[in-house]
């Protein structure tokens, strides 16, 4: 691996001898490299941005690196205004208490990346400027970033798809998400001294957000262990912790936050809106956001037009018989593979705790099925099946609820 080192200066801040990682103008790319160490605070505003990478737009594209111990004093501690696919963010900052925003992350697009334990005062992880220059995160893993100070532990003004959000912390507003929309995210141990350990002022859809905590127990309106002043379509919102409102505080009236809405959502105490259940989730295990069967979050979400072309945060099918499910997880059942030799073996993802049974038939448009094997129930998510009678005979395998 090829490393390429800024330099921090003399002195920590305001030095002229402070030198970023790299600048990428447009339409270049960058792979396979460790930035370290790179350091802007002196001079006009692009000077203060981009410690590792400063990018002249999403045209700059970075893949398969690692940006660690990078800082901006105002801007996107480990890059600003770039592509990153691939790459591992960890250990930057955004350093000014008081306006540094996007300690991993600023302005940019995000595919498959990891953010670790990157700091700022807005967006720990990642952040935006606003609705036009958010930043977008697919499929990202954001864990132990911090807001000391600030709002957006994991990540503030973002759009983020499939993304995983899990032990981010901020002072003020939202462990996890402050502002922004969530798409088939899974929050959790997330944390805040304000509101909203999960998230605040975000639009959530089927996400699930569990284990989330506000600490200021003792301030009044200090609340929303799971979400403040969201709004909340086809969630999972339980088993967070605050003094009041424990999962959703819708908050107060406010202009600023006319979205105040839950429908379709299981969380506990009631809230009202169309769809609402209280019902405990039933997850697959402690800490998951897979829904075992029976669980009453199946088949009782609001289908919407994005999600026919979207996934669950397993990459299945977003909706399956034909209606999706709250959460982030669509509980589904979908062959991973079959093996074809004397034993056919078949392997499939479907729901913990499932009553299933295996069928089988030489004519796939037939409605004339035969059962293969007795009933079993999945101890796990991944389940692998046999038909000892397949030798030499072409079949077609499913896999069916059972009673």
């Amino acid at each position: 691996v090829t490393m390429i080192m800024g330099n921090a200066g003399s002195i920590l801040y305001y030095m002229p001898e402070s030198v970023r990682g790299v600048y990428m103008a447009s339409n270049t790319t960058l792979a396979g490299f460790t930035i370290t160490n790179g350091f802007t605070s002196y001079g006009t505003l692009p000077n203060k941005c981009g410690g590792g990478i400063y990018g002249e737009g999403q045209s700059c594209v970075v893949s398969n690196c690692v940006l660690t111990g990078n800082q901006a004093l105002l801007y996107g501690g480990g890059a600003y205004n770039c592509t990153l696919i691939d790459c591992t963010l960890t250990g930057n900052e955004a350093s000014n208490e008081n306006s540094g925003y996007g300690g991993g992350a600023y302005i940019s697009t995000l595919h498959n990346c990891k953010l670790i334990n990157n700091r700022a005062y807005g967006g720990g992880g990642a952040a935006g400027d606003n609705d036009t220059l958010c930043s977008y995160l697919y499929n990202c893993s954001i864990s132990g970033n911090s807001c000391p100070g600030g709002d957006g532990g994991g990540t503030m003004i973002c759009k983020s798809y499939n993304c995983t959000y899990v032990s981010n912390s901020a002072t003020d507003w939202g462990g996890g998400a402050c502002f922004g929309e969530l798409y088939n995210c899974f929050l959790t141990k997330n944390s805040t001294y304000a509101s909203g350990g999960g998230a605040r002022g975000c639009y959530l859809y089927n996400c699930t957000i569990t284990h989330n905590t506000t600490y200021s127990f003792e301030v009044v309106g200090h609340d929303g262990g799971g979400t403040f002043e969201c709004a909340s379509v086809n969630c999972i919102i339980y088993y967070n912790i605050a003094t009041n409102y424990p999962n959703v505080d819708p908050g107060s009236s406010n202009p600023i936050f006319p979205y105040q809405t839950n429908i379709y959502c299981c969380t506990w105490p009631y809230i009202p809106g169309p769809g609402n259940i209280t019902n405990q989730p039933l997850f697959a295990e402690t800490n998951s956001y897979h829904i075992s069967e029976g669980s009453p979050c199946i088949d009782t979400g609001t289908n919407l037009t994005w999600m026919l072309a979207s996934t669950d945060l397993d990459g299945h099918p977003r909706i399956f018989n034909n209606s999706v499910d709250m959460g982030a997880d669509e509980a589904a059942i979908i062959c991973r593979s079959i093996s074809v030799g004397q034993t056919t073996t078949s392997t499939w993802d479907t729901v913990v705790n499932a009553k299933v049974r295996l069928e089988s038939s030489t004519n796939l448009m037939t409605t004339n099925w035969a059962i293969t094997g007795n009933v079993i129930t999945s101890d796990q998510q991944i389940i692998v099946l046999s038909d000892p009678s397949s030798a030499n005979i072409k079949k077609f395998y499913r896999l069916k609820w059972a009673k």
